[in-house]
């Protein structure tokens, strides 16, 4: 597991502790120490009884989830097809972006990773024959072609190899 994972096990870990956690620094026995006088102890207490770092600890976690499930795909034993991987990708954005409120962030959608991302999966873009009508992956694509290739000639001509390779003609045929 990454330190990414693990942040996330300890929120998670510290959101199920809430109730104990909020009966410690209200208890007799918090009361009677030298804590509740003492400038970090105070700190602790305002902190556990704040109503905004539970809801921020649940809201990290309802951010950060998906991509914990992603990690996990990722880093077991058997490594899944890169259409897999594509697809939980895909699904943690999006329940990322419901988390947040459906709120969209523009950095991801002009990243030029994210953009190879939708054109580097083979298997994926095989087993699915309605692909090139999928407008996430021929955006991304284009834009890639665009991006790397500054010469207009040889964008046209990359674009027209597409239909050849997709169609597994000529040297890309079996």
């Amino acid at each position: 597991m990454t330190r990414f994972a693990t942040a996330y096990l300890t929120l998670q870990s510290i959101n199920k502790k809430k109730d104990a956690l909020r009966k410690v620094v209200t208890c007799d026995e918090w009361n009677k120490s030298k804590w509740p006088r003492d400038l970090k102890g105070k700190r602790a207490m305002e902190t556990v009884l704040s109503t905004s770092f539970w809801n921020d600890i649940v809201y990290a976690m309802k951010v950060t989830a998906p991509l914990v499930r992603v990690l996990r795909l990722v880093d077991g034993e058997k490594r899944p097809p890169m259409g897999y991987i594509y697809e939980a990708i895909d699904r943690a954005k999006e329940a990322i972006k419901e988390a947040l409120g459906g709120q969209r962030n523009e950095r991801n959608s002009t990243n030029l990773f994210m953009q190879l991302d939708t054109t580097s999966i083979r298997s994926f873009f095989y087993a699915n024959s309605d692909i090139d009508s999928c407008e996430e992956v021929v955006r991304g694509l284009l834009t890639v072609i665009e991006r790397l290739v500054p010469d207009l000639d040889a964008q046209d001509a990359m674009t027209r190899e597409l239909a050849v390779y997709r169609n597994a003609e000529g040297l890309f045929g079996s």
